[in-house]
């Protein structure tokens, strides 16, 4: 099989997520929102993507929900 850092696993994400959703997910991921301790907060990566608290939020819920899918789904 494909390591999880693979260009495969990128590519499937690709077609179940938005652009969007790619864009909040790796920002958040480059600026350390998933760190133990995180190293930037959620408003940080809002700010730094210009776009509003609630709308990462909803965005990152959204990209959550879609991986959750993809590994326990049907």
């Amino acid at each position: 099989g494909y390591p999880l850092g693979s260009d495969k696993l990128r590519q499937t994400l690709s077609g179940k997520l938005s652009d969007q959703q790619l864009s909040v997910l790796e920002a958040a991921y480059q600026m350390g929102l998933f760190k133990v301790p995180q190293e930037a907060t959620a408003g940080e990566i809002a700010d730094e993507l210009e776009i509003s608290r609630s709308t990462l939020s909803e965005r990152l819920h959204r990209v959550q929900h879609s991986l959750c899918e993809l590994l326990f789904g049907p």
